[in-house]
C-alpha cells in the first residue's frame, strides 16, 4: 500500500538555541481510494492494491504490502496467490509471506492449490491420483476437483487420496467456479446455470443425477446450516437467494432480505452455521456483513490519527534529530511509517534542514 505522508513541523526558537514545538500529520487521500477485494475472516482482507490486512495472535491487526491476487482461509490461517503465480501463507503467529520455490499457482481453495500444469498440492505435498485438473474446491474438510476431460471428483473422507467420480461434466471448460460441502458439489457455468451433484441423489443404476437448481447466477458458495446445508446463490440481477431444506434443496427457496446490487458473497471461514452471517460485496466494491436480516458495513481501514515525535525536544545548534512517525488506524492497528515515505516540510528551514538518509 503506497502512501504519501505530509508532516509539517513548527518551531519556536529562543535565542537561536532553545526548542519547543508540536507536530501534526496529514495522510494523503490515496488511501480512501482503496477497496476490499475479498474477505477471508474477521479483519482479514485482501485490498485492491494487492496488500493484505491480517491478525497476529488473533488480536493485533497488521498490514502487509504485496501483490496478492486471491486469498482463502480465515483470520488464524490461510493461503493466497500472488499476481505472478506464487503461493502465500499466513497463520496465527505470522503475517502473509510468499512461500519460497512456489510458482505457476493458478487457483487456491481451502489449503489446496492448483498449478497451471494441472497438478494439485496441499502445502509442499503433491496430491496423488490427480492430473489434468481445471478447477478445485475445498470446504468443510472436503475436496473436489474437475478435470479437463470432464471428470468431477470428490475425495473420500475416510480414504485420503482416493476419489469418487460423481459424473462426467459436459464442456468442463465452460465451468466458471465450483463449491463443495458435505457430499455436494455445485458448479457455476459461464451461462449462469448452477448444477448440483449430490452423492445421495442417484438413479436405479447408482449414477448420480445432476440437478440444475438456478439460472442467471453470478456467484455461488455453500454454507453450513441445520437441518440442510444451504447453497447461497447471487443472481446476475444483484439479488441473493438460498436453497431450501430437505426436498427444497433443489431450488432457490428464499431471497435474502436487505441485499441488492450484490456481485458475490463470502462465508466466514470459521463459522459453524449461517446464524453467524456472511459477507456480501456490492457492485460498487463496498462490503457488508449480513446477519439475521441486518447489514453492517465492513469499512476499509484508514488512518484516524498520526503522531510524529522527535528524539530531542530541546536541541542545540548542530544537533541531529530523529523523527518517528506512527499511524493509528480505524481497526486499532498502530503502524510505524518509514521517514522515507513521508514528505516533511519545515516551518523555519533556516533553523533546521533535512539530511539525506544513509542506506
Amino acid at each position: 500500500m503506497r502512501r504519501t505522508l505530509y508532516v509539517l513541523v513548527w518551531f519556536s526558537m529562543l535565542v537561536g538555541l532553545g526548542f519547543a514545538g508540536t507536530t501534526h500529520g496529514i495522510t494523503s487521500a490515496e488511501e480512501s481510494k482503496l477497496q476490499i477485494s475479498d474477505i477471508a475472516g474477521r479483519n482479514t482482507y485482501l485490498m485492491s492494491d494487492g496488500s493484505m490486512w491480517s491478525l497476529i495472535d488473533g488480536r493485533h491487526a497488521i498490514r502487509t504490502p504485496g501483490k496478492v491476487a486471491a486469498i482463502s482461509g480465515y483470520e488464524y490461517a490461510g493461503i493466497g496467490m500472488t499476481q505472478d503465480g506464487r503461493l502465500v501463507e499466513w497463520d496465527i503467529g505470522k503475517g502473509p509471506k510468499v512461500v519460497p520455490g512456489t510458482s505457476g499457482v493458478k487457483q487456491i481453495a481451502g489449503y489446496y492449490w492448483l498449478k497451471s500444469d494441472g497438478t494439485v498440492w496441499n502445502g509442499s505435498e503433491k496430491a496423488k491420483n490427480l492430473s489434468g485438473i481445471l478447477l478445485i474446491a475445498s470446504a468443510d474438510q472436503e475436496f473436489a476437483a474437475l478435470s479437463s476431460n470432464g471428470e468431477l471428483l470428490l475425495e473420500d473422507n475416510y480414504k485420503k487420496g482416493q476419489f469418487k467420480k460423481l459424473g462426467i461434466v459436459e464442456n468442463p471448460q465452460g465451468v466458471k467456479s465450483m463449491t463443495v460441502h458435505s457430499g455436494r458439489v455445485a458448479l457455476l457455468r459461464d451461462n449462469g446455470d448452477v448444477v448440483v451433484y449430490e452423492t445421495s441423489n442417484f438413479d436405479d443404476n447408482g449414477r448420480i443425477i445432476p440437478v440444475t437448481v438456478a439460472q442467471n447466477a453470478a456467484h455461488i458458495v455453500y454454507a453450513s446450516n441445520e437441518p440442510t446445508d444451504l447453497l447461497i446463490v447471487t443472481l446476475q440481477d444483484g439479488t441473493v437467494w438460498t436453497t431450501g431444506v430437505y426436498k427444497d434443496r433443489w431450488k432457490l427457496k428464499e431471497q435474502v432480505s436487505g441485499l441488492s446490487g450484490i456481485v458475490r458473497t463470502s462465508i466466514y471461514g470459521n463459522a459453524k452455521d449461517l446464524s453467524e452471517g456472511f459477507y456480501a460485496q456490492r457492485s460498487d466494491g463496498s462490503w457488508v456483513h449480513h446477519t439475521n436480516g441486518q447489514n453492517k458495513s465492513v469499512d476499509v481501514p484508514v488512518v484516524k490519527a498520526l503522531s510524529v515525535s522527535v528524539s530531542d525536544a530541546k536541541p542545540y545548534v548542530g544537533d541531529t534529530l530523529e523523527v518517528s512517525i506512527q499511524e493509528t488506524y480505524t481497526n486499532g492497528a498502530k503502524i510505524k511509517v518509514p521517514v522515507k515515505d513521508a514528505q516533511i516540510d519545515i516551518d523555519k528551514p533556516y533553523l533546521m534542514n533535512i539530511q539525506k538518509m544513509e542506506h
